[in-house]
């Protein structure tokens, strides 16, 4: 899935690819070069997540949008149960259930746990290099499989390993794993989009009446 590699390059974005050791990259340098053309879209999701025994727990459908290089927005649910949303005037948690919301600073705790979504969108695998180490790429069938380690020690407590699976021949992306460090995982299946060449920015700007604001 072409339009949602930026979604992903954007979670992945404070953690690149630094080859220490002989890896086949360049399925992973073709998906990048792809994406950097890439600028609006809508993206559908599958969000799941697994426990440290590898049992599924929760399966959620999830949309997301984004316009680069200021708007994003991730529902999650449905109906929506949560949304994060950047545009330029801040980044912001929405809790759809309990009616509250929180607008975060980029040095704020809270902030970290979504860190990857305050930061640019890598359009190459020099970019890449500066945050993540290629431990390993594979390959079966069409479905080609790279795993990272961030090289920041902070993100790296939290996450220590991503795997990103593509489709070699479409040059789409399939799907990325988060692997935590208590062994439960989240895994995020790209299964549709389309690219909007105008997005409203109304789209990026929620409507709070009645929410509390959470501190």
């Amino acid at each position: 899935m072409k339009l949602f590699s930026h979604i992903a390059i954007g979670w992945l974005a404070t953690i690149s690819l630094s080859l220490a050791s002989p890896v086949d990259t360049a399925p992973l340098e073709n998906w990048l070069a792809e994406q950097a053309q890439i600028k609006t879209g809508e993206i559908n999701i599958t969000l799941e997540k697994y426990d440290s025994k590898g049992l599924l727990v929760t399966s959620q459908p999830c949309r997301a949008w984004v316009d680069r290089p200021e708007f994003f927005r991730w529902d999650i649910g449905s109906p929506v149960n949560k949304q994060i949303i950047r545009n330029p005037e801040g980044f912001m948690v929405i809790d759809q259930t309990a009616k509250s919301f929180q607008i975060l600073s980029k040095e704020s705790k809270l902030s970290q746990k979504y860190s990857i979504l305050w930061q640019s969108i890598p359009d190459d695998i020099e970019h890449l290099n500066k945050y993540f180490n290629v431990v390993s790429s594979s390959q079966s069938g069409n479905v080609y499989t790279v795993t990272l380690q961030p090289n920041s020690s902070a993100l790296r407590k939290s996450i220590p390993w991503i795997i990103v699976y593509l489709d070699r021949n479409a040059n789409d992306l399939l799907a990325i794993e988060f692997h935590k460090k208590d062994k439960s995982s989240l895994r995020a299946h790209f299964r549709s989009s389309k690219h909007s060449s105008n997005l409203s920015e109304t789209l990026f700007l929620p409507k709070l009446d009645g929410f509390d604001i959470k501190k």
